[in-house]
This record gives C-alpha cells, structure tokens and sequence, in this order.
C-alpha cells in the first residue's frame, strides 16, 4: 500500500505495470483522484480533471487564441491570408460566383427579416436605437480623445503621401480657381510659345495638379515653373490678407473668421516652405487687372528664361 504525497490516503498500484510507474514517478506518488488535478495552461490554476488542458471553456478560447497569435499572427486561422481562408474562398468563387457569404441571396434576406424583427427596419442603420447608440458611443470616444479624427487623417494621409506622392483626399484644394486661370490660362499659352515644356508647368487643370512640398504640412503652390524655380501665387482679396490691412484690423476670412496677421503669419510659412527649396515667390492679386497680372507673369518669367 502506498500514502498519497497530497491527500495522505492509502492507494495501491499493485496493478499498474512497473514501465508506467518507472517513466513517471511523481506521478505515481499521488492517489488516483490527486492524480487528476492539473495546472491550467493559460491560467496557471489548479482544476480537477483527467484530461483537459485548461479549467475552463473560456480558458481553452484564450488559449488557441494565444497559439493562433505565434502561429498566424491574429486570434483564429481564418486570416486574410490564410490558406483556409483562400481555399474557402476559391471554392465558394468557383461554385458560386461569390467570394463573401453575406453576398449570397438567401442570406441577405434572413439577415433582413432578422434585423426587421428585432429592430422594425430593413436595414440596421434605418433604426433610431442603434443612430442613438452610434451617436451616444461616438460622444464618448472623442470625449476620451478630442484629437481622434485629426489623428486619424494624418495617418492616413502620411500613408498616401508615402505609398503615391499625394493625398487624393485633397484633390480639390490642388485645383486652380476659375477666377486664377483667366490670368494662368494666357500665361500657359505664353510659355510654351517661348519654349518652356507643359510638362515643366504644374497648375490644377484638367489632368495636371498643382506643386506641393511636403514639410511639416503639405503645402500647394498656384502655378509652378519646376525648372525656373518660380512660383506664382494668386491671390483673392477675400480669403487673403495684405500687409496694408494690418493696421485697420478689419480683415478677416469670411468662412474661418481668421484675422489679418495669423492669414499673413501662416501665408508666410508656406512662402519660406519654398524658398528653403530654392524657388522664388512671387504674388498676384484678384483686385489688378487681368492684363496687368498677365503682363507681370510674363515679365518675371521672361527675366528668367
């Protein structure tokens, strides 16, 4: 008869054969119910049990989740990527056209009746409960963090500039004013009678886009000759300052309220932005003429050819 190393009974292990015994002695030390207690594998608690792994259900989740993470990278192996996943999908394409199961039909029609049974509507962004809770959980987060979407932007922003040399996102701000082009449009036509190459011109027009430099912020320039180094900036009275305003304090944008000197403060960056980079600025005004902004362009380009 032997005593139990934790219980202190008497067990006997006559009928085990001496080969099991002798490949794992501590384990024999123990009496046939002691010998059913295990440490969890995620845990690290002790449970009772011959077989199991892990003490319970959510323990064993953890747990192939865990494995799930050294082996692929993410908590199940049905990652993008994953050979399951591609074989899932190749056979789903081949026998059904569709590479997503929510695009089947009938599916798309017992998620509906579900969402109209629970909700009253057939589609879940229709209902006023769950407007109400994304608006509720949306409060809350930019609560938490005021700066969340202009963290955000600038993510995805660094990431375009990175992967394509320019944000789409700001296509419209690389696009030249109507009232700008009755000045450039002539100028153009100008320049490439005097040999310069429409290549060389950056402008928002038709395919072409405006010159940017990427610093701090992304800076957009009007009308840019790269290789003559020259800029032209125009600029409508309205949403741009002059020095001369400075004084009456009267001047400010009319949809950001910005005053006079943060508008020439901020006008002035973006300026030095371009000379660091070598090219010369120089400003036209909505308030000349066109003949005599046309006239000035061409000047100081004819200075520089």
């Amino acid at each position: 008869m032997c005593v139990c190393k934790r219980c202190s009974d008497t067990y006997n292990i006559d009928s085990i054969s001496k080969k099991y015994i002798e490949k794992d002695v501590e384990k024999y030390k123990l009496c046939s119910n002691c010998r059913k207690y295990n440490i969890c594998k995620n845990c690290g608690n002790e449970f009772h049990h011959k077989q199991n792994q892990t003490c319970s259900m959510n323990c064993a989740k953890e747990l192939k989740e865990k494995s799930f993470l050294l082996s692929c990278g993410t908590k199940h192996n049905f990652y993008k990527n994953s050979k399951s996943r591609i074989n899932w999908e190749s056979n789903l394409l081949e026998n059904e056209g569709i590479v997503n199961i929510f695009q089947r039909e009938d599916v798309k029609e017992k998620i509906k009746k579900t969402i109209f049974e629970k909700y009253g509507v057939d589609s879940i962004s229709k209902s006023d409960y769950i407007k109400l809770k994304k608006k509720q959980t949306l409060e809350k987060t930019i609560k938490n963090n005021p700066k969340l979407f202009k963290e955000k932007w600038n993510i995805s922003h660094n990431k375009f500039i990175n992967e394509i040399g320019y944000d789409p996102r700001l296509h419209l701000f690389g696009k030249a004013s109507k009232e700008s082009l009755k000045v450039f449009e002539p100028v153009i036509d100008w320049c490439l009678e005097n040999d310069i190459e429409y290549d060389d011109i950056f402008i928002g027009i038709d395919e072409k886009s405006e010159f940017f430099i990427k610093s701090d912020s992304i800076y957009f320039y009007d009308f840019t000759i790269r290789s003559k180094k020259i800029i032209i900036e125009y600029n409508g009275v309205s949403f741009h300052a002059k020095h001369s305003q400075l004084e009456s304090n009267d001047w400010f944008n009319p949809f950001t309220k910005e005053n006079a000197y943060d508008n020439i403060e901020k006008s002035k960056i973006k300026y030095q932005v371009a000379k660091d980079k070598g090219f010369e600025i120089f400003e036209i005004w909505s308030d000349v003429s066109y003949l005599d902004n046309i006239e000035f362009c061409k000047k100081i380009i004819r200075e520089r050819i």
